[in-house]
C-alpha cells in the first residue's frame, strides 16, 4: 500500500488532498482473499493518462477510485435523499 501511495503522489502531485483506505480492511473484517480498497481525493478530476498511471502502478489486489471533494459531497447528498424523503413522509 505504501508504495501506492507514494506513487499516487508522485503522479498527482499538488492536486491529491487525501488518500483514504475502506472497506473490509478499514473495517477490521479483511481475510486471505480481501482486497484493499483506496479512496484518492483530488482536487481536479484526472484525465484518462493519469488514470492509466496510477492503473500501472496499483499493487494486485488494490483498487482505488479517484473522486473529487464536490464529486464526494454529490454521492453523500445522493446517499441521503431517500432517507431524508422518508423522514419527511415522502
Amino acid at each position: 500500500m505504501r508504495r501506492f501511495v507514494e506513487a499516487a503522489k508522485e503522479v498527482l502531485g499538488d492536486d491529491l488532498i487525501s488518500v483514504i483506505l475502506f472497506g473490509s480492511q478499514a473495517r477490521g473484517e479483511a481475510d486471505g482473499w480481501s482486497d484493499r480498497d483506496m479512496l484518492l481525493i483530488v482536487a481536479h478530476e484526472p484525465g484518462e493518462e493519469t488514470l492509466l498511471e496510477l492503473a500501472l502502478a496499483t499493487p494486485p489486489r488494490l483498487q482505488f477510485q479517484c473522486h473529487t471533494p464536490e464529486q464526494l459531497l454529490t454521492a453523500i447528498r445522493d446517499l441521503r435523499a431517500p432517507q431524508m424523503a422518508m423522514v419527511d413522509g415522502g
